[in-house]
C-alpha cells in the first residue's frame, strides 16, 4: 500500500477520533470561550437560556458574566457539560436592605437613582411613595446553571 494513502487515512482515523490534540485543551483565565447554558432557580425554574441560539462569548478573567459562571468554565474542554449551583455570593451577592430605599412623593419629586446601569423594580406605590428595590434581580439566591463549552479562541 502506498504510505502516502495510509498516512492520510491515519490522519483521518485521527480527526474523526478527536485526537488532534484540540479537544484535550482546557479553558483557562485569558481565554476567550464560547458557551450555551441554562440558568435555573432552586425550584428549577428556568431564569434564562441560550441553547437553541447564539453561544454566549466571553474572556475570562474579565468579569464580563458573574464569577461562579467564569470559575465553572475554567478546565471545561470543548463539548463538556458541568452542571453547576453558585451560591449568591459568587453569582450577584447578598440582599442589601440598604438598597431598598422609601421615597415620598410630592409634585417635582426627583428620584434619584443609585445604580444607573442596574435595573431597579419598583416594589409599592401609592399616593404618598414609592419604594424601590436597587438590588440586583437575583441578589441572595443561588444560581443553577448547566454548561456546554462550545469553543476556546
Amino acid at each position: 500500500m502506498d504510505y502516502k494513502i495510509l498516512s492520510f487515512i491515519v490522519v483521518l482515523a485521527l480527526l474523526a477520533a478527536g485526537c488532534t490534540g484540540q479537544g484535550e485543551k482546557k479553558a483557562v483565565s485569558g481565554d476567550t470561550v464560547s458557551v450555551f447554558y441554562t440558568g435555573k432557580l432552586d425550584g428549577g425554574t428556568v431564569f434564562d437560556s441560550n441553547v437553541g441560539k447564539e453561544a454566549l462569548k466571553f474572556k475570562i478573567g474579565e468579569g464580563q458574566v458573574i464569577k461562579g459562571f467564569e470559575d465553572a468554565v475554567v478546565g471545561l474542554k470543548v463539548g463538556e457539560t458541568k452542571i453547576v449551583r453558585i451560591p449568591a455570593e459568587k453569582a450577584y451577592g447578598n440582599r442589601d436592605e440598604k438598597l431598598v430605599i422609601e421615597q415620598e412623593l410630592v409634585n417635582g419629586t426627583q428620584i434619584e437613582l443609585k445604580l444607573p446601569r442596574q435595573p431597579s423594580a419598583v416594589e409599592k406605590i401609592n399616593d404618598t411613595y414609592v419604594k424601590v428595590d436597587y438590588n440586583p434581580k437575583f441578589a441572595g439566591q443561588a444560581l443553577n446553571f448547566e454548561i456546554r463549552l462550545f469553543s476556546i479562541e
